[in-house]
């Protein structure tokens, strides 16, 4: 799987040597759905992170959906994006609020709701393939 789509379970199994056991199925379908609706939607791939490092690529992950789930963190290596007090912050929001005022349109604000529901760090609390076709932007 391309790891711009993979979903973040598969990348915590891997970086935990198969410690972090999520179940992998249809969550993990919804996830790489909704990188590839970003991608069809905003003629633009959703994680760019130009490289080959796994770190890099939960960060630029961590921009777009918010913080890490604490059971995932011992996994993730920190360091190289903390500021010199140790901390760093991630406003996931301000990157979906650019994208709607970049697009601005109903039909925006409707997918950018849908594509937040969808990428969900916990696979369980992503919407369903039932959830989904009820809402109003891919019921239009």
């Amino acid at each position: 799987m391309p790891r711009i789509i993979c979903p973040p379970e598969l990348t915590f199994y891997k970086l935990s040597d198969g410690q972090v056991e999520d179940e992998w199925g249809l969550p993990s379908d919804v996830w790489s759905m909704a990188c590839t609706i970003w991608e069809i939607a905003f003629s633009d791939v959703m994680l760019t992170y130009g490289s080959d490092n796994d770190n890099m690529l939960i960060y630029e992950t961590m921009k777009l959906v918010g913080p890490l789930p604490e059971r995932w963190k011992p996994y993730w290596n920190s360091k190289p994006f903390e500021d010199s007090d140790g901390n760093f912050t991630v406003d996931s929001d301000a990157i979906w609020k650019k994208r709607c005022l970049t697009e601005n349109d109903d039909d925006t604000d409707s997918a950018v709701t849908v594509l937040r529901d969808m990428l969900c760090w916990e696979p369980m609390s992503r919407p369903t393939a039932a959830d989904l076709l009820r809402h109003p932007w891919f019921a239009a």
